[in-house]
């Protein structure tokens, strides 16, 4: 995916504003910050536990996962 590509993946389900969460980018229509969804994520929390206990939209999670993880960079050759 081009970033281009990324970014209209995103605007659909991320948003900014400089005077929500401290312009930190939230999940659209919700003051959840995108760093909290994640570490909801790294705590343990499956994307459907996640998207019940907040009221959000489990495919924009899923979009939301898709389009950061193919800002990645690769895994240099030989790595896991």
């Amino acid at each position: 995916m081009t970033p281009e590509q990324i970014a209209e993946t995103l605007k659909d389900c991320v948003e900014l504003h400089p005077d929500r969460a401290g312009g930190a980018p939230t999940i659209r229509g919700t003051r959840i910050t995108v760093a909290q969804f994640l570490g909801e994520l790294a705590d343990g929390d499956n994307i459907g536990e996640i998207a019940d206990r907040f009221r959000l939209d489990v495919h924009a999670l899923e979009k939301i996962l898709h389009g950061l993880s193919v800002c990645l960079p690769p895994s240099p050759k030989g790595s896991p």
